[in-house]
Order: C-alpha cells, then structure tokens, then sequence
C-alpha cells in the first residue's frame, strides 16, 4: 500500500479510534522504487501540515456534539459505508443506528458525534482492513468538512 500521512485520534477510555487525513486530495506515496530523500521530505512536511493542523481537527471534534445528524450526512455515512462494508452490511449498520436513536439508548442523542462514535465503535468489530477504513470514513465524513 502507499504511504499516507494522517491524523490518528484515539480517545483513550473507549479506544475508539478514528483517521482524518491532512491533505485535501489524500496525497500519498507509492514507495516502491521510491527515492528515500523524497519519502523523507513528503514525511517531514506531513509532520509539519499535522501540527499546523491538530488544533482545527481538535475544535471539529468539540462541535460534533452540537450538531445534529441531519438526513444529509446519514445517507453520506451509508455511501461511505458502503464502499468499505458493502451496502447490505453498511444499511444493517445505519438501521441499528437509527433504532438506537429512535428509542433514545445511552449514547445515541441524534448528534454528529454519536454517528461519528458509532462508526468508530462499530469499527472494532472488523479485521484491520475494514476497522482501518471504517475509522478513515469517519474521520474523513466529519473532521474534512470546512
């Protein structure tokens, strides 16, 4: 695979992780036959756009409490979903999702952040492929936005 530079969130108690990358286009590298002055340099710089860039991811995740999950980024979710799960798990996933909601569970409050920490929860449950890729979709579905 390619090398990618992101950021990794971990939040600690529930180990619920998430990946928000730092460039807008995904820019990787493909480090076969790669030049290691020019993996160095694309590392060096990822680190520095990664510092530049931690506190507005950090202020994204504060507000995703704030803002409902609207009809909108529902069906965003099952699109993105989709390509890593498959439509028929990911709408198995988006129906448990909205069940949860519907009847108020511990958790589920109808935000932004109990669809993001119900993506990265659910994620624990796949091989590292799909774990990795779910934490990308989530990541990239809530903390990419402008």
């Amino acid at each position: 695979m390619a090398l990618k530079i992101s950021h990794y969130i971990l939040r600690y108690i529930c180990t619920n992780g998430a990946i928000s990358g730092i460039y807008g286009d995904n820019k990787s590298l493909i480090h076969y036959n790669l030049n290691k002055d020019i993996a160095y340099e694309y590392i060096k710089e990822s680190v520095k756009i990664i510092e530049k860039t931690r506190d507005n991811v950090i202020d994204k995740l504060k507000v995703l409490n704030k803002t409902g999950a609207d009809k909108k980024i529902r069906e965003s979710a099952l699109r993105r979903l989709s390509g890593v799960l498959g439509f028929k798990e990911a709408q198995k996933l988006m129906n448990i999702y909205e069940e949860s909601t519907e009847n108020n569970l511990d958790g589920f409050d109808s935000t932004e952040y109990s669809l993001f920490n119900f993506i990265t929860s659910s994620a624990k449950e796949y091989d590292i492929y799909k774990r990795t890729n779910l934490e990308q979709v989530a990541g990239d579905l809530f903390l990419q936005r402008n």
